[in-house]
């Protein structure tokens, strides 16, 4: 059967040539022929959408049907630890050190000393 030539077979045969082919394009000619009285397209919007296309074709079949791209999803925001709601009128406390106790016979001499005078 026969290729029946039409919008959808133009947009698969440009697509084809992407993929398998390395075409160096001039975007800037691109861009003047695109552009009309109302509307303005530039080399860079040329150049990106070209290398949209092509990662969308080297990533799927030849194929496959042409699909919109997908808006990314974001990348969820790393959890933070909740604040703990309960003992919001407490005041954090400090831990003291603990001191070594002082040596018994230490403080019978401090004792014998004060009866002394």
């Amino acid at each position: 059967m026969p290729m029946t030539w039409d919008a959808e077979t133009n947009l698969k045969l440009l697509l084809a040539v992407l993929k398998v082919q390395a075409v160096n394009i001039d975007y800037e000619a691109v861009a003047k022929e695109l552009s009309t009285d109302n509307v303005t397209c530039t080399p860079k919007a040329v150049s990106d959408q070209m290398r949209r296309l092509k990662k969308q074709v080297l990533g799927s079949g030849a194929s496959t049907p042409i699909k919109k791209e997908s808006p990314v999803p974001k990348a969820k925001a790393t959890p933070r630890k909740q604040k703990a709601t309960d003992n919001v009128d407490e005041t954090p406390t400090k831990k003291r050190k603990v001191t070594a106790k002082p040596k018994e016979g230490k403080l019978q001499d401090d004792a014998t000393d004060d009866q002394e005078d």
